[in-house]
């Protein structure tokens, strides 16, 4: 996968929420786009924003370390659990639309 405008992919991917979980704890989070920004709801039902220039370095790390471990980003963002889990969501969806080509 690229990950050079996964911001972008993420907007796509989460027009409509999709409930996922975190890897370590299995934690339940909704991802969702409104207005064209990213939002995080998680399973208090607190919601937060998660901006581009976060996910670029997170994505920047990932790309150095490939790393699956959500404390490997803390000094780049606290949303890398989520990250991830989004990351592995795309993935697999991505790779199911192409098995069925």
């Amino acid at each position: 996968m690229i990950y050079k405008d996964f911001y972008h992919l993420m907007l796509e991917s989460f027009s409509q929420p999709v409930k996922l979980f975190t890897e370590s704890r299995n934690v339940p989070f909704t991802l969702y786009v409104e207005e064209q920004k990213l939002f995080v709801r998680n399973g208090k039902d607190n919601t937060s924003r998660i901006g581009p220039k976060e996910v670029a370095a997170f994505i920047e790390r990932f790309e150095e370390n490939e790393s699956l471990a959500a404390k490997d980003y803390q000094d780049v963002t606290f949303k890398a659990s989520y990250l991830l889990a989004a990351m592995k969501y795309i993935t697999i969806k991505n790779s199911l639309n192409t098995d069925n080509k």
